[in-house]
């Protein structure tokens, strides 16, 4: 029952019809925090489904990891729920949490439940981190990483696509490498060793009180000065560093760029007065 199949407690279920409210589907290995991660974002009438929570359930909190029955049992009621989704009661959405670490099982709930697809994944040793956390044997953590690496080397064909139409071109501007924007090995050092002292998402610990692992070093004080040189002092200190999941990150930085940006200037934060000296050939 591993693949499609018309069997009540199959683990991607053929038979189910579309649901009536939207659906997210959150995959990624196990110990991302996905549990966590939901619990923080649901709004009221939402409804999270989750296997090993099912499990617990089920088994009142006997059966840890989950033995071959209580599978069955807990997909067969995972399968019930999300059909009922078709005729929802005081129900407006549902997470659904899912390991599906290869395309076509992520191709398999967008379709059929019209489900946004998001991925969490902390990678592999944040992930080995939070699996222990949460009682869970590393070798299925190792197994769902096996199984997308495969998936990403072609083991699936990608299906024909119709090339898109032409759309109009604009030069685009030089950008420093990576290195040189201070995101090369040595920043790579720092992040590991950042997230080994702090593993767990700074904001969602201090807002929400949940553990969400990081996978983020972000600077608390900018290291760019504002004639676009890097402070490198401030950007290697420790005391600047803080560990963030990427939920968290990116929507600081879109705060960041919102904050920086100059009144009376373009999205791409140039000045809109022609007389500006930016502006002047």
């Amino acid at each position: 029952m591993s693949g499609p199949s018309d069997h009540p407690a199959a683990a991607y279920p053929l038979w189910l019809p579309m649901p009536a409210v939207p659906v997210r589907v959150i995959v990624g290995p196990p110990g991302n925090g996905a549990a966590l991660f939901v619990a923080g974002r649901m709004q009221p009438g939402e409804v999270s489904i989750d296997v090993a929570a099912i499990i617990a359930e089920l088994s009142s909190g006997q059966a840890a990891t989950g033995g071959g029955d209580w599978i069955i049992r807990a997909l067969e009621a995972r399968n019930a729920r999300l059909a009922a989704l078709a005729k929802p009661e005081d129900i407006t959405g549902a997470w659904l949490i899912a390991g599906a670490p290869k395309q076509w099982q992520r191709d398999f709930w967008s379709r059929t439940l019209g489900a946004e697809i998001i991925v969490l994944d902390p990678g592999k040793q944040a992930a080995i981190a939070g699996a222990a956390a949460e009682n869970v044997a590393v070798k299925y953590v190792h197994r769902w990483y096996a199984e997308a690496q495969d998936a990403m080397a072609g083991m699936m064909m990608p299906a024909a696509r119709t090339p898109p139409p032409p759309r109009e071109t604009r030069p685009i501007e030089p950008r420093e490498s990576s290195s040189k924007r201070g995101y090369g090995s040595t920043h790579r050092v720092l992040r590991d060793k950042q997230l080994a002292r702090e593993p767990w998402c700074r904001f969602c610990w201090e807002e929400r009180k949940q553990k969400v692992p990081a996978t983020v070093l972000d600077h608390i004080l900018p290291f760019k000065r504002p004639d676009d040189s890097t402070d490198w002092k401030l950007w290697g200190d420790p005391k600047n560093h803080r560990s963030l999941c990427k939920p968290c990150h990116d929507a600081r930085g879109a705060q960041r760029g919102r904050a920086e940006k100059p009144a009376g200037a373009a999205t791409n934060g140039r000045p809109m007065d022609p007389a500006h000296p930016w502006n002047r050939k």
